[in-house]
């Protein structure tokens, strides 16, 4: 069975340019950086003869980890108009966090590009009062919230 959420894997299509990102924006620190190239690798992710360079991000006081995949063989290929919220297939990946609006405002002020600003849940809402969150992406388009929980 499920033991817990080891890694969250993104597709990106400059790794410097997505690593900038997520070290800066999320402090994620590398815990791990190669090259993978073995048979296995393209057989496990379905694209055989596959090669992409992976690194594992730890973000501070998370246990799981993000992985950011930069395909060099096949290249990867950008998704036309990219995905909105509700296109199928798209994901996202949340963080939570104790302050959404401080969180928020120092994301922007760093520039940070944001799909919506911090929205609430009725706290009336029987299951989700109160809840506070928004969205923004990484450098791909790749969907990421920040999640607030009421106290």
């Amino acid at each position: 069975m499920l033991k817990s959420l080891h890694h969250v894997g993104i597709v990106v299509e400059d790794m410097a340019r997505s690593l900038i990102f997520y070290q800066s924006q999320l402090g994620g620190v590398v815990a791990l950086d190669l090259m993978m190239d073995l048979p296995e690798f393209g057989h496990g992710v379905g694209i055989p003869g596959a090669k992409a360079r992976i690194v594992f991000l730890q973000i501070p006081e998370l246990s799981s980890q993000i992985e950011l995949i930069q395909y060099s063989s096949p290249p990867g290929k950008r998704m036309r108009g990219g995905f909105s919220s509700n296109s199928i297939g798209s994901t996202h990946v949340a963080f939570l966090v104790a302050d959404l609006n401080r969180v928020h405002k120092s994301f922007s002020e760093r520039g940070v590009s944001f799909v919506s600003p911090p929205s609430a849940l009725p706290a009336d809402h029987p299951r989700l009062g109160g809840v506070k969150f928004c969205y923004f992406r990484d450098p791909d388009g790749a969907l990421l919230e920040l999640i607030e929980l009421p106290n």
